[in-house]
């Protein structure tokens, strides 16, 4: 099968999750290019239909995957090859971006969601949900003493990672701050997740006591998802599907947004790690299919009914 992934790069470089899952589908002998957009708002997306079709003439993909409702809306409008769409989070969440996810429903073949959440908000439950995968080879326990060290970190700190920059808006750093602040720990040392390598996110997250999530929504953040093939302690709000991803997982917490219950929540995290170490998160990732190979499968599986339907 030969497959075009559409997605945007406005950040200055893919993300993270849509490479991963690029990579992972070539592992199991897919063909496959990717269309990275350049151009923000509805008039920079729109600008790249000509390079797209331009690509699909010369690519020759049996079909074409496109992440996010912008992506997919461009994707839509060329007929060459047919378009199947996965909404991530924020093009569902967004009542504004919603609008341009719902036309490019419309327009597209088939569609896919990351959670449950997502198929509820769309009032479509019936929904194919299929999160992104997490690289377990990548993404697995190493100790945390060990980890830290390479990292050169603070012997003396208790060390969060948070879930992304403290500027992201969306996963709300005031609240994050205002609970490491109700701890009345000076030891506690929150790191900001920017501008490092995977590599380097996997040790960041091996290396700390838990990793801290306050976002206002998600759809199913990988954050947590690595975090628990970490085997790493977590506190988070209930935003997406991480009540449902985390489960029973001893040494992870899913708390309302509220210093207070937060902070009752960190320091359980920060005891669990101390005195237990790793959490069952490995098992939980593994029990619930999320590893990327299982997901990989699942997309061929979804991508050749797709063209099935097609071709009748």
């Amino acid at each position: 099968m030969r497959l075009l992934i559409v997605c945007s790069a406005n950040a200055g470089q893919i993300s993270p999750f849509v490479a991963d899952q690029a990579e992972h589908l070539q592992r199991q002998g897919l063909v496959l290019e990717i269309f990275a957009i350049k151009g923000k708002g509805i008039r920079g997306y729109l600008s790249n239909l000509p390079a797209l079709k331009k690509k699909i003439r010369a690519f020759k993909p049996d079909l074409v995957h496109a992440h996010s409702g912008m992506s997919a809306l461009l994707a839509s409008l060329q007929r060459i090859r047919p378009v199947v769409v996965t909404f991530h989070g924020t093009d569902i969440n967004n009542a504004r971006l919603r609008r341009f996810s719902r036309l490019a429903m419309l327009l597209s073949a088939r569609q896919m969601v990351v959670s449950k959440h997502m198929a509820t908000l769309l009032g479509k439950p019936e929904m194919t949900v299929i999160p992104c995968g997490v690289d377990t080879h990548l993404f697995s326990p190493v100790k945390r003493e060990d980890a830290a060290n390479d990292l050169k970190l603070d012997k003396d700190k208790i060390h969060l990672l948070f879930a992304s920059s403290f500027s992201n808006t969306l996963k709300n750093y005031p609240l994050a701050k205002a609970a490491i602040e109700q701890c009345n720990d000076v030891r506690i040392q929150l790191h900001p997740l920017e501008k490092i390598d995977r590599q380097t996110v996997a040790r960041m997250i091996n290396a700390c006591h838990a990793c801290l999530m306050t976002s206002i929504s998600e759809g199913s953040p990988q954050f947590i998802k690595e975090a628990l093939a970490c085997g790493t302690p977590i506190i988070t709000t209930d935003v997406g599907d991480v009540s449902e991803t985390i489960g029973q997982t001893s040494g992870c917490f899913v708390c309302p947004p509220e210093p207070a219950q937060l902070a009752i929540a960190i320091k359980q995290a920060i005891s669990f790690s101390e005195e237990s170490g790793k959490t069952n998160g490995p098992s939980q990732i593994q029990q619930a299919g999320l590893d990327a190979e299982n997901i990989s499968r699942r997309l061929i599986s979804f991508y050749n009914k797709v063209l099935e339907k097609n071709a009748k």
